[in-house]
């Protein structure tokens, strides 16, 4: 139910370096924000739709 982005797309090298996001189900993203008070948040979109 639960994946890492490197076992959803293991052809981009972005993925391994993504270790706090990941896949729920088959389409949803995960990415949390960790930092109290943090107004923004870099995040990766994988190809697709």
């Amino acid at each position: 139910m639960l994946k890492r982005l490197v076992y959803f797309d293991q052809d981009d090298a972005q993925t391994n370096y993504r270790t706090d996001e990941f896949i729920f189900g088959n389409q949803i993203l995960v990415c949390p924000i960790l930092e109290p008070n943090a107004l923004a948040r870099s995040m990766y979109l994988p190809d697709g739709n």
